[in-house]
């Protein structure tokens, strides 16, 4: 996290037209939010081992918090809060999931219901957001509903028990449309998400910062063609074999220190 933080500052603050000497640690909106909450989750993980007996009843208790968090005056993105409480219910949802459960879950007939449902709703979402989910699109990114437009406030406890329900189920139909054997250049990707996603983030920075974003036409067809097949061969790069060293060396120097 701190190392991710530091290097954001650096192209967040060419943005911005001033780089912080010192980045605040403490107050997180950016893609670093990822690993504070993460540190947030597993300290909170010998509680909830404590309540797995109650699973059921501990996640319908979690899903109503968290769509309920978003109204919380003091809710801020101090410790990334806002993110920790939105996004938490998914987070002890996969911790939850035994091995049993997702065997019977991939051999049963329920499978291809969540996968034809999965693929609509996933259609949908893509057809729909510019004409009419555009003002719901914040819920995505767990914020209090203090940014809502004020229309929209009073439903957004709504919104959020409905987007919670949505991203559970388009993450079954993936994970059930997934092959059950290895893909070379695929699984090798999947195993290196991390460095993928941090690196990307300061890359975005800069295609920002040159005017680059502003030559993307997000309603042309050729032009969100042409922007996933650059993001897919810029995974490529961020994946690659060197890339996943450097970062196993420094996630591995805590204890070689110790």
């Amino acid at each position: 996290f701190i190392l991710f933080k530091r290097m954001v500052n650096v192209t967040e603050g060419m943005l911005a037209g001033q780089i912080r000497p010192v980045p605040d640690f403490f107050h997180e909106s950016g893609a670093p939010w990822y690993l504070l909450v993460l540190m947030g989750y597993y300290l909170l993980v010998p509680l909830f081992y404590l309540l797995r007996h109650w699973r059921i009843l501990v996640l319908a208790a979690l899903s109503l918090a968290c769509a309920a968090s978003g109204y919380l005056p003091f809710l801020s993105d101090f410790l990334a809060m806002d993110r920790f409480f939105a996004f938490a219910v998914f987070f002890f949802l996969g911790y939850y999931i035994r091995k049993e459960d997702a065997d019977r879950f991939f051999a049963s007939p329920v499978r291809r219901i969540v996968q034809g449902a999965a693929l609509l709703l996933g259609l949908g979402a893509v057809c729909l957001t510019y004409d009419f989910l555009q003002p719901y699109t914040l819920v995505v990114y767990g914020a209090a509903y203090g940014r809502f437009p004020e229309p929209v406030q009073p439903f957004c406890f709504l919104l959020a028990l409905f987007w919670q329900a949505g991203a559970t189920l388009f993450s079954l139909g993936l994970a059930a449309s997934l092959p059950a054997v290895r893909i070379p250049l695929f699984t090798t990707l999947g195993q290196r998400t991390l460095q993928i996603y941090m690196l990307h983030r300061p890359i975005r920075d800069l295609w920002q910062y040159f005017g680059l974003a502003a030559l993307v036409n997000a309603r042309s067809a050729w032009s969100v063609a042409g922007l996933m097949m650059g993001s897919f061969l810029l995974t490529l790069v961020l994946g690659c074999g060197p890339i996943a060293v450097l970062f196993a060396w420094i996630r591995n120097l805590p204890q070689a220190l110790a």
